[in-house]
This record gives C-alpha cells, structure tokens and sequence, in this order.
C-alpha cells in the first residue's frame, strides 16, 4: 500500500507541476515576452543555479573522505539547511509567472503548481524528513546545534 501511495503522489505532482506549462504551450503564440515573462525568465534561472550549486557544494563536500560523517555547513550551506530546496521552488515559482500571460480564466489554478511543490518540500517530502534524519544523526552535537540556531531552513531571516 505504501508503494502505492508514493506513485499515486509521483503521479499527481508531475500533473499538477506540467499544468503550467501545458496550458501555456496549448495558448502559446507569437507575442513578445512580457515584463512578468522576464521576472519569471529570471526567477527560474536564479533557483536553477542555487539548486544546481547547492547540490554541487553537497556531492564535493561528502566525497571528501575528511567530511564523512559530518553535516555541509560551507558555501550557500552556510545561512540555509536547504539552500537546493529554495533553488527548487524558485524554479517553479519562475515557471508559473513566465506562464501568467497565456492564462485566462480557470487556468489560473495552475498557480497550484509552486505552491504543491512548496507544500510537499516544506511539509512532506523535503525538510521533515531531513530534519528528522538530521537530528537522529546530529542531534547533540555542539556543532550541529549551533548551525542550527544560526540557519533558516529554507528562506534567510524568515524561515
């Protein structure tokens, strides 16, 4: 049952987070890009880039054989406990705006896309888990518990 349920999710996250996208391409014509297209151009690129440098800083930081063991807390690792995360949503959130100007009426629940997204990441999938697993491995250690009081988990300053 369990295995079901996670397809069922994979299944219902890959629909909600193409809605977007597939109802910009049905609507898509040959207008120029809007200022909010631009933004969206922008957003997607800012958390393409974080996300893919944050789980690059990641990967070097636990192949070094002196790091085994220990948590990242070293380049965008330093102010965020998921600094891939924010990456991730940025992406979704500059997706869903570059859409914005082919929606018209009830597609404009496609806004569901950045939000479920968001939602499974801060509430499912992404941060309680890590955080969980994170205190089970580190819980105690002085290191881990000032990192923790000194880091967002996932936006500097609020969150």
């Amino acid at each position: 049952m369990r295995l079901g349920g996670f397809w069922t999710l994979q299944t219902i996250t890959i629909w909600i987070v193409l809605l977007p996208t597939s109802l910009f391409i049905a609507a898509a014509g040959t207008e120029s890009l809007s200022a909010l297209q631009y933004i969206g151009i922008v957003l997607w690129f800012f958390g393409f880039v974080m996300e893919t440098v944050a789980d690059a800083q990641k990967t070097s930081f636990k192949s070094s054989p002196g790091n085994q063991g220990r948590f990242v807390r070293t380049g965008l690792w330093t102010s965020l406990r998921h600094p891939n995360y924010t990456g991730e949503i940025l992406v979704w959130i500059g997706l869903f705006l570059f859409t914005i100007p082919a929606l018209s009426g009830i597609q404009f629940a496609a806004v569901v896309s950045p939000i479920w997204i968001a939602f499974l990441l801060i509430f499912v999938s992404g941060i309680p888990l890590l955080e969980k697993s994170w205190e089970k491995r580190y819980g105690g250690d002085p290191e881990w518990e000032a990192y923790k009081k000194r880091s967002d988990r996932l936006l500097p300053g609020i969150y």
